[in-house]
């Protein structure tokens, strides 16, 4: 959002929002997904991927929604 022409940035902000919106209804398929693996090193792999995908992407989220929120009150 740094290098992004003021002129977009909320665009820029609004596409974040959907794409964090998607991985986050994506993610909810691989939940119920997880349930048919019964293998426990598999599932364990599966899981941590999983919640690191969720948790880089909710950082992500809100570092842009911040970073969008700063620009838009300096927007002129």
């Amino acid at each position: 959002v740094k290098t992004v022409y003021p002129g977009i940035v909320s665009d820029v902000g609004a596409g974040a929002a959907i794409l964090h919106g998607a991985l986050t209804a994506i993610l909810y398929n691989v939940d119920i997904n997880l349930k048919g693996i019964s293998d426990a090193m598999e599932f364990r792999e599966a899981s941590t991927t999983r919640q690191d995908l969720q948790r880089k992407g909710d950082e992500l989220a809100y570092f842009i929604q911040k970073e969008t929120g700063v620009k838009i009150a300096k927007a002129k």
